[in-house]
């Protein structure tokens, strides 16, 4: 595993546990915020290229959570499990998203 790969799962790992380890479990049961999805899907897209899938997936998978049909945002959160090498992930999200939207074929 490279530095920069060790660094994104690393950072995607503390992320997911901070609001665990600050506030106890039930801080991550909160209201969620209001998002701006297209600037987060655009900072995702951004953390992927620069190979920071780690991060991007920590940003996307509650908006995926919140927004299931959303197809760019699901192959977004594909890309970054491609980008983490977790491939059996990344299949089953290019897949749901192909399903969602049947036009990225060849897109994605």
């Amino acid at each position: 595993m490279s530095l920069s790969r060790f660094r994104a799962w690393a950072g995607s790992f503390a992320l997911s546990l901070s609001p665990i380890v600050c506030f106890g479990e039930d801080a991550t049961r909160a209201e969620p915020e209001h998002v701006d999805v297209p600037a987060a899907k655009r900072r995702a897209s951004d953390l992927i290229e620069a190979e920071r899938a780690g991060q991007a997936l920590a940003l996307l998978a509650p908006l995926a959570a919140e927004h299931p049909t959303d197809a760019v945002l699901i192959a977004l959160v594909a890309e970054a499990y491609y980008g983490l090498e977790r491939f059996p992930e990344a299949i089953e999200r290019f897949e749901h998203a192909l399903r969602q939207a049947p036009a990225l074929r060849g897109r994605v």
